[in-house]
């Protein structure tokens, strides 16, 4: 007999929603080491569901050094190592891979690399880690799932938790470290590489980070079928259970024929108070290898913006092609002193709304700022000046004439434009206001 369909929530289900958020919130954030037993009991189930044989377990320090020993064990020049084997097999396979590695990669990963292999790792493992199951397993899983639950729950109730579970635990987590992680573990083979080698290892490690299971970072969709089991539906979601074991204890994992990669979890986590990842003096993010990352405001940043601030120059300014790093090296060197130090150009003042700057770089982009003077006096009777940054001008609004059309054209550049800009409305308006007020 078919199963009704969950056309309705009780009082009851909807109470779990926010306990599912919280609970699963944690999990994606838990900077505690991985609980190692759990998680390999995890994987061994993940690959019985699978059909898989159980495979041999290689730990690491973060995804970064997982992802690189498995490029190392794909690689000729590991095979050739370890057909000539003996005490020189490290050293083969660190000349013609490790000298390919610069001293930031090296320094944090690879001693992580060098135990996993050497603890867990023979002869024997080459083709295995060449074929990741990862990416199939979960994509096959997650379908199988996704359909039946889909099949036994109303369309209204599926947007309801995925709009309440699935969207806040992803916006907490994945959206504000997961994805982070997966670009950083890209961005630093891509930055410490050289050129003659970092097309073959920044594919490997690419294809690794896509062929990963996220673990604690899969939280957001987790969670969601993780709340339809707790309510009504064990069987449809059995298929998941070496998944949500996998997420709460450990980080990453990457499966292969035969042997599975697991990656440590974060050990240190700081973010923001809109949860993005933040630290002004340090990692934002760290694994125990040593990985880590440097954010301000959720802005991927080199770790010399966040711990050399003072070093930051004007020129280092302009050379710097990405606008969000510009603008966090802007703000750290302060807005006040760029503003006096670039030689911008005034391209409007205004005595009520303020001075309207441009420097406009040798790429042609702009730098726009406004000097303005609050309107509220300081405890003293003082009114202070300060500096609203504009990035690359002023965006264009709806234009109130064709309410139904495109964005209108771009905005005059004037000090009253400017200010009005920044709470999102038009310069005309804004006086209205102001003049109401």
């Amino acid at each position: 007999m078919a199963r009704m369909k969950i056309e309705t929530l009780t009082d009851a289900e909807k109470a779990l929603m926010p306990r599912c958020v919280e609970e699963w919130t944690r999990i994606g954030l838990s900077t505690e080491a991985a609980d190692r037993p759990r998680a390999e009991a995890a994987i061994r189930q993940m690959y019985r569901q699978a059909n898989l044989k159980e495979p041999r377990i290689v730990w690491c320090g973060s995804p970064l050094s997982m992802a690189l020993t498995r490029h190392v064990l794909k690689s000729d020049e590991f095979r050739e190592a370890m057909e000539r084997s003996g005490d020189s097999v490290w050293d083969s396979v660190w000349d013609s891979v490790g000298d390919s590695v610069w001293d930031s990669v090296r320094a944090s990963v690879w001693d992580s690399v060098r135990a996993s292999v050497w603890d867990s790792v023979w002869a024997s493992v080459r083709d295995s880690v060449g074929a990741s199951v990862g990416a199939s397993v979960r994509a096959s899983v997650r379908a199988s799932v996704r359909d039946s639950v889909r099949a036994s729950v109303g369309a209204s109730v599926w947007a309801s938790v995925g709009a309440s579970v699935w969207a806040s635990v992803g916006a907490s987590v994945w959206a504000s470290v997961g994805a982070s992680v997966g670009a950083s573990v890209w961005d630093s083979v891509w930055d410490s590489v050289r050129a003659s080698v970092r097309a073959s290892v920044r594919d490997s490690v690419g294809d690794s980070v896509w062929d990963s299971i996220y673990g604690q970072h899969d939280v957001s969709w987790l969670s969601f079928f993780w709340y339809f089991h707790e309510i009504r539906l064990r069987d449809e979601t059995a298929p998941l259970s070496g998944m949500w074991e996998l997420a709460r204890s450990a980080g990453w994992a990457l499966p292969c024929e035969g042997i599975c990669f697991i990656s440590e979890r974060t050990s240190l986590l700081k973010r923001d108070e809109s949860g993005r990842l933040h630290c002004e003096d340090g990692p934002a993010l760290a694994y125990p290898d040593g990985f880590s990352i440097y954010a301000i405001h959720g802005v991927r940043v080199p770790p010399e913006i966040v711990e050399q601030p003072g070093a930051i120059t004007i020129d280092a300014i302009h050379a710097q092609r990405n606008s969000e790093i510009q603008r966090v090296m802007i703000e750290r060197y302060g807005w006040d002193r760029y503003a006096e130090d670039c030689n911008a150009e005034i391209v409007d003042h205004d005595e009520r709304y303020g001075t309207l700057s441009r420097y406009t770089q040798a790429r042609g982009e702009p730098i726009m700022f406004l000097r303005v003077v609050n309107g509220s006096p300081e405890p003293d009777g003082s009114f202070r000046k300060y500096i609203l940054p504009l990035a690359s001008g002023l965006e264009p609004l709806p234009d109130p004439d064709d309410p139904d059309g495109e964005l209108g054209a771009p905005q005059d550049l004037t000090a009253l434009n400017a200010v009005a800009s920044t709470y999102g409305l038009r310069g005309e308006e804004y006086a209205a206001l102001v003049v109401r007020t």
